[in-house]
């Protein structure tokens, strides 16, 4: 069964999960079909972006789980290296999102490669130990 297939199985079966839950059923029904097939589509390319990314992790997202790993960092939490890992990951995404809509509101850039000291641009702190 490829990704596409098993994707489709997973959508069927959160369907029939949802129609048998006292309710829910009626309000499934009362969508469209032309709108159910839309939602099922969308379910389904979510679960396949999911799934694919627990077969091809990023070569960083790889290289942070092997640190927790050599490190045991995992221990602490008793979570899978590979799941802290992407928790990290998306801790910087996060970071980065807010950062770039704090300068927008504020009006400023902040692009790589640019010299510091330029109006508008932040420059790195040191983080150089004293």
């Amino acid at each position: 069964m490829d990704l596409n297939q098993a994707s489709q199985v997973a959508v069927d079966r959160i369907i029939a999960d949802l129609s048998d839950r006292r309710g829910l059923r009626q309000e499934w029904d009362q969508i469209d079909n032309e709108m159910q097939a839309v939602i099922r589509e969308e379910w389904r390319v979510i679960i396949e972006q999911s799934l694919a990314g627990l077969q091809n992790p990023s070569p960083l997202s790889r290289d942070i789980a092997q640190v927790l790993n050599r490190h045991s960092a995992e221990n602490g939490s008793n979570t899978p290296d590979f799941i802290l890992s992407d928790f990290l990951l998306g801790c910087l995404a996060t970071y980065d999102s807010t950062q770039a809509r704090r300068e927008r509101w504020y009006g400023r850039t902040d692009a790589p490669g640019q010299s510091p000291g330029n109006e508008g641009i932040l420059t790195p702190v040191d983080t150089t130990p004293v």
